[in-house]
């Protein structure tokens, strides 16, 4: 029975290789871990805001979805749930209520379905330019491989943290308006 964790001498090259490198952006990780917690407790409060906002500027279509029986719950995320009776679904008035919450959201949802995209670009890019590293690069020209792997990794920060400038000064419009 063979083990699965056995590398072949390439690929112990290289993950030597890697090992050696990854220190150098562990300040980078945690800046990013650390920009990324701000991001989602931001989210957390635009959350909060929109919900508050919606049951301000929402209040008629609101009072007719409660009375017909449906709820919306907060939970201790932020996330919101609605229980819609099913009779109500396909009224008039509960389009009303969907429209007015659309517009009290200025299209957050569709913008944060994108940089969720653009946030899965970058995880894909880092690990296919690796991987084009090790395949096209032979591991006994480590400088070569070592120069290779450091530019996807340098270029995947420097997209990220862009990503998050990005999503927070979104969220910091979004929360003034």
């Amino acid at each position: 029975m063979e083990d699965e964790n056995i590398l072949t001498p390439k690929e112990q090259k290289i993950k030597e290789i890697f090992d050696k490198i990854q220190p150098e952006y562990e300040k980078d990780n945690h800046f990013l871990a650390s920009k990324d917690n701000e991001i989602k407790n931001k989210i957390t409060k635009l959350k909060s805001f929109l919900f508050l906002k919606y049951q301000n500027n929402c209040k008629e279509h609101l009072t007719w979805f409660y009375d017909k029986g449906g709820k919306i719950s907060e939970d201790e995320n932020k996330e919101l749930t609605m229980n819609i009776p099913e009779n109500i679904s396909n009224d008039k008035n509960f389009n009303l209520l969907t429209n007015c919450f659309h517009e009290q959201s200025w299209d957050i949802a569709e913008f944060f379905t994108k940089m969720k995209q653009k946030y899965e670009d970058n995880l894909s890019y880092k690990e296919n330019c690796i991987h084009s590293c090790v395949i096209n690069i032979e591991p006994n020209l480590e400088k070569d491989l070592n120069v290779c792997i450091k530019g996807c990794l340098q270029t995947s920060f420097d997209d990220l943290n862009n990503y998050y400038e990005t999503v927070d000064k979104k969220i910091d419009r979004f929360m003034k308006i």
